[in-house]
C-alpha cells in the first residue's frame, strides 16, 4: 500500500471496531521469564542463547559474537517465530526484539533478564505489538511504571496490565505493512551507511599511511612527532562572566567516529570553566577516547576541558588533513593509553611522541579533499536516515492511536 494514501479522521476517540485491551487479555499464554543460566561459548550443537545486551536499542540483534546456553531443562525456554521480547530491568528496560526465525535456524532460548510474550494471533498480531512498542505512548508507559527503589524494572504481570489498542485484524495487517516498508527503507540505508563507512576506512589507511599515493604527487614524506603538528589550547574561559555566553561544545555534542556535531550549548549555561577554541581547530574527545571523538570546528567558541581544542601548526599540517589524522586507528590507538581507571583521559605526552608520515601541504590538501568528500557522502545519508526515522515516530503515533486512518 503506499505510504502516501493516508487518509485523516476528524475524530481524536478510538474508530469503529478499535478497542484498548490489556496486553494479557491478547496472548495465547501467560508472559515467561527466562532461564536464569549463565551463558557459554557460542557452540553450534547448543542453542543460541539470547541476553539482554544482544538487543539494540532499535529493537534488533546486535552483531555481537553469539554466545550458548548449557542447561538440561533449556528446551523449556525455547523461542518460537514471531515471539516477542521484552526487557525488564536496568537500563534497558522496555526494550523489545521481535523474533523471527529461518528455515535451518537452531534452536534459540532466552535469558532471565527478558520476558517472553506470546501472542493470540486472532487478536493482536506481534508485528503489529511491535509496532506499537516503538510508540510514544509506550516509552511514557515504560518511564512511569519502571520507576522504583533501585534499578527501574518492568514485572510480566505489569507488562500484562499494559493498555493497547487494538484495531481489527485486517487493519493491525494493513498498518504493520506500511511501517515495515518504512522500516526497509531506513534498514536499506542503515547497510549503505555500514558500507561506505568500510570503504571510508580503507581509503583514509591507504592514503594517510602512504601506502597508496594519489596522481601526479610524487614527492617524499617527512616523519614529524604529533606534538610539532598540532598542541592543545589553554585558554580557559570561566562561568558567570558576560564572555561566557557563546557556543560551547561538549563531549556528549559530538558523535563517536563519525566526526559529526549532533548538538552544542553556552558556555554560561554551566558552572564549569571551559577551553577557548577557534574556527579550524580539532576537538578531540581525550576523556575515554575509545569513543574517538572529534570534530573539525567550523567557527569559534569553547568547549568542556575532556576535550583537546587541537591547534594546527599551519606551515606543517592542513587542518582538514588534521582532523583525518586523529580518526586513524594508531592515533586512537596512542590516546587511548589513558591514566585513571574509571575515568581514563588520554596523556598528551604519549599522544605528543607519536610519530606519522606527513606529505607536503599541497598533497595534505588533495588527501583531505578526497577524505571529506567521502565524509561528507555519508552525512548526507545519515542526514536522510534520521529524517525517515523521524517520519516513521510521526507515522506510527497517528496510524497507531486512530487519528490517522487507511484506506
Amino acid at each position: 500500500m503506499a505510504l502516501t494514501t493516508l487518509i485523516r479522521s476528524k475524530e481524536r476517540h478510538l474508530p469503529e471496531g478499535w478497542a484498548m485491551r490489556s496486553l494479557g487479555s491478547c496472548l495465547a499464554e501467560q508472559p515467561r521469564y527466562g532461564i536464569g543460566a549463565s551463558a557459554v561459548p557460542d557452540n553450534p550443537s547448543l542453542p543460541r542463547y539470547i541476553r539482554i545486551t544482544d538487543i539494540s536499542e532499535q529493537g534488533k540483534l546486535t552483531g555481537a559474537l553469539p554466545v550458548s546456553v548449557d542447561e538440561p531443562n533449556s528446551s523449556d525456554y525455547a523461542l518460537e517465530d514471531q515471539d516477542m521480547l521484552l526487557a525488564r530491568t536496568g537500563a534497558s528496560v522496555g526494550k523489545s526484539h521481535l523474533f523471527r526465525t529461518r528455515a535451518g535456524d537452531r534452536e534459540s532460548v532466552f535469558a532471565g533478564y527478558l520476558i517472553r510474550i506470546r501472542c493470540d494471533h486472532t487478536l493482536l498480531l506481534p508485528t503489529f505489538l511491535s509496532a506499537f512498542l516503538t510508540s510514544k505512548e509506550y516509552w511514557d508507559w515504560v518511564r512511569r511504571v519502571s520507576v522504583r527503589t533501585g534499578q527501574p524494572g518492568i514485572s510480566a504481570s505489569q507488562y500484562a496490565s499494559l493498555q493497547v489498542p487494538v484495531p481489527p485484524i485486517p487493519v493491525q495487517r494493513e498498518i504493520s505493512e506500511s511501517i515495515d516498508a518504512v522500516d526497509s527503507l531506513i534498514d536499506s540505508l542503515d547497510s549503505l551507511i555500514i558500507k561506505k563507512r568500510q570503504i571510508l576506512r580503507g581509503v583514509l589507511h591507504q592514503l594517510m599511511s602512504g601506502a597508496r599515493r594519489l596522481p601526479g604527487w610524487s614527492q617524499g614524506w617527512s616523519e614529524v612527532e604529533v606534538g610539532q603538528l598540532c598542541s592543545p589550547r589553554k585558554n580557559r574561559i570561566y562561568p558567570g562572566i558576560p564572555s561566557a555566553a557563546q557556543f560551547c561544545v561538549e563531549l556528549e555534542h559530538i558523535e563517536g567516529k563519525t566526526g559529526q556535531l549532533i548538538g552544542a550549548t553556552t558556555a554560561g549555561a554551566g558552572l564549569s570553566m571551559k577551553t577557548e577554541f577557534h574556527s579550524g581547530d580539532v576537538l578531540f574527545g581525550k576523556l575515554r577516547a575509545y569513543l574517538q571523538k572529534f570534530w573539525l570546528a567550523d567557527r569559534s567558541g569553547a568547549c568542556s576541558t575532556e576535550i583537546w581544542a587541537l591547534a594546527p601548526q599551519s606551515d606543517l599540517i592542513d587542518s582538514r588533513y588534521l582532523r583525518q589524522l586523529v580518526s586513524t586507528h594508531r592515533f586512537i590507538q596512542a590516546a587511548s593509553t589513558a591514566y585513571g581507571t574509571h575515568m581514563p583521559r588520554s596523556e598528551w605526552n604519549t599522544v605528543a611522541r607519536l610519530r606519522f608520515q606527513i606529505p607536503t601541504i599541497p598533497e595534505q590538501e588533495a588527501i583531505a579533499e578526497i577524505l571529506s568528500g567521502m565524509d561528507s557522502d555519508i552525512a548526507v545519508l545519515v542526514l536522510r536516515r534520521n529524517k525517515l526515522t523521524l517520519v516513521k515516530q510521526a507515522m506510527t503515533q497517528e496510524l497507531l492511536s486512530g487519528r490517522t486512518l487507511l484506506p
